[in-house]
Order: C-alpha cells, then sequence, then structure tokens
C-alpha cells in the first residue's frame, strides 16, 4: 500500500473529486474532536454522501475538512449541523454542497486506542 501526505486543501479535493466519481477514500484524521468513535491513528472510509441522517458521521469542506457527526438535518433550508463527539459545542450549521462525503467504515487501530486510553488516564490521574 502506497502513503501519500497531504495538507489540507489537497485532501479536501481530491477526497471530493473520488467520492463525486463514485469511489473511496481511506486515510487516518489527524485530529480528537471524534474520540472515542475514531482516535488518531485509526483508518476511515469516505464514500458517496448518499441518505444522510441524523448520528452518521461526515466529511465537510470548510476552513480545513473536518469528520464530524450529523446532529440535526433542515429539509427546508438544505443545510445540516454537525457537532464532534469529543467537543461540546455543535459546528454552525452547513450546506449539503459542503459535503465532501460519508463516513462507511472505521478501522480501529488497536495500538492507537491503547496509547488514546492511556494518555486519557494519564491526565485524569495528574488532575
Amino acid at each position: 500500500m502506497r502513503s501519500i501526505s497531504l495538507n489540507a486543501s489537497e485532501l479536501a479535493d481530491l477526497a471530493s473529486e473520488i467520492v463525486r466519481r463514485g469511489g473511496t477514500l481511506r486515510f487516518s484524521p489527524k485530529g480528537s474532536s471524534m474520540a472515542p468513535a475514531i482516535v488518531p491513528g485509526d483508518r476511515i472510509v469516505v464514500g458517496p454522501p448518499s441518505s444522510i441522517r441524523v448520528g452518521d458521521l461526515v466529511m465537510l469542506r470548510g476552513r480545513r475538512p473536518v469528520v464530524h457527526r450529523v446532529i440535526r438535518f433542515d429539509e427546508a433550508s438544505g443545510s445540516i449541523t454537525t457537532k464532534g463527539d469529543a467537543i461540546l459545542t455543535c459546528d454552525p450549521p452547513a450546506a449539503l454542497d459542503d459535503v465532501i462525503g460519508k463516513i462507511t467504515k472505521v478501522e480501529r487501530s488497536y495500538f492507537a486506542r491503547l496509547k488514546w486510553s492511556l494518555v486519557r488516564l494519564v491526565s485524569r490521574v495528574a488532575i
């Protein structure tokens, strides 16, 4: 398997093009806003954004691409509201056109999850 490194804009453009053509993209997200559902080191698969519903994980285009959970779907305005599982506040509403794709699979990394759990444990003990 070949690995490449992309900046945020390149990743959003590549993902958009692959998904637009009906393909899927597999990559490791960097942030921890979706922990514990997705932790750094896990891999996700992004596919076409068909039938988006509340509870789905989506990849959105913005200042930088973000993977968050849909918590509200407003059919009247054609917008969705998303939120990272580990974040207290919601993201601003986004147009459906900003959805790059829907997360179809999370491939969990045992070692990444062990590291994430240990970091959380140590941070709780240190407080």
